[in-house]
């Protein structure tokens, strides 16, 4: 099998992230309890310097407890600013240009 690195996150798309980090986990057959860890040592700029002042006063229980915190922390704008695409999405250009816009958002 090839070597394929692990996922780093900085902040940005963290339901993709999440789903990577699971498909990781998936192929490389990493034990469950393993998880939090792996994936804390890939959390890089914003989202590192936001680990380091969170576990100062919290711990995740579970990989299901840092998926939660990390999408609160990380993702609580994706709906609303997914919305906002969608609203101001105008066709300028042909309708699979548009259909190819629309499907992305």
């Amino acid at each position: 099998m090839p070597k394929m690195d692990f996922p780093d996150f900085e902040g940005s798309d963290p339901k993709v992230w999440l789903d990577n980090c699971r498909d990781y986990f998936d192929l490389y057959q990493i034990p469950e309890g393993m998880w939090v860890t792996a994936a804390r040592m890939h959390l890089k700029g914003k989202a590192g310097k936001w680990y380091q002042a969170f576990k100062q006063k919290n711990t995740f229980r579970s990989w299901t407890h840092f998926c939660g915190v990390i999408e609160q922390e990380f993702g609580s704008d994706d709906f609303r600013s997914s919305m906002q695409d969608l609203l101001a999405l105008k066709q300028t250009g042909s309708i699979d240009e548009y259909t190819e816009q629309f499907q992305a958002l």
